[in-house]
């Protein structure tokens, strides 16, 4: 009914007895598309996000994601990188730990740079590398220096990233990033850095699975 009313208030504009130009029907067919989007509701942000779904890479591709943890009480920090082929499969990962991190900042920018460091094992070809830490993922693409406390790392990350061909970093919703954020929590509980190249953890299974659904 809403779409009828929208069309019956436009059609003297595009279909009158009149006769037309071309340029005069486009327009009004135009202006009745627009009209018709002003009342349709705008999908809440919060909706978008909550049906946001891990996405394969293009073909030929590595899709990286990565993600840190951190432990105010021990002031340990995890850093959880996994990596999966266009088809959605497993290819690598890694749960990282790391001493004397004083915020979850810090954990989010130590947790990029390893996994810059890690791409460096697939050999050529396109890759991309996924991080929900949004601010992160701007400083190490930003074309100005960084002069936060964490300029240094930021400056790593930059020089790695420069480093690399045919590859990519970019901002995702956490809801996307599961896999990472797993081994990322997994890594606060270990004695050390554990890396995995052909079966993938049992911690994160169940999302590959549903992620390549």
């Amino acid at each position: 009914m809403l779409l009828w009313n929208i069309w019956n208030e436009r059609n003297t504009v595009v279909w009158t007895a009149k006769r037309r130009s071309p340029c005069e029907a486009v327009d009004g067919a135009v202006r009745l598309l627009y009209k018709f989007q002003e009342y349709q509701s705008p999908i809440p942000l919060s909706l978008s996000r909550a049906k946001a779904k891990w996405q394969k890479p293009p073909l030929g591709a590595i899709k990286i994601n990565v993600d840190g943890a951190f432990q105010r009480l021990t002031g340990f920090g995890g850093g959880g990188i996994i990596a999966r082929d266009f088809a959605g499969c497993f290819v690598a990962a890694r749960a990282c730990k790391f001493n004397h991190v004083s915020s979850p900042e810090h954990a989010e920018i130590l947790a990029l740079r390893e996994a810059l460091l890690f791409v460096k094992d697939f050999g050529p070809g396109p890759k991309m590398i996924e991080s929900d830490a949004q601010g992160v993922t701007q400083a190490v693409q930003a074309t100005v220096e960084d002069r936060s406390q964490f300029s240094c790392l930021i400056s790593d990350c930059k020089f790695l990233f420069s480093q690399l061909e045919h590859i990519c970093i970019q901002f995702v919703y956490r809801e996307t990033n599961r896999a990472a954020h797993r081994l990322a929590r997994l890594a606060l509980t270990l004695p050390a850095t554990l890396s995995w190249f052909q079966d993938p953890p049992d911690t994160v299974c169940d999302v590959l699975v549903e992620d390549s659904m």
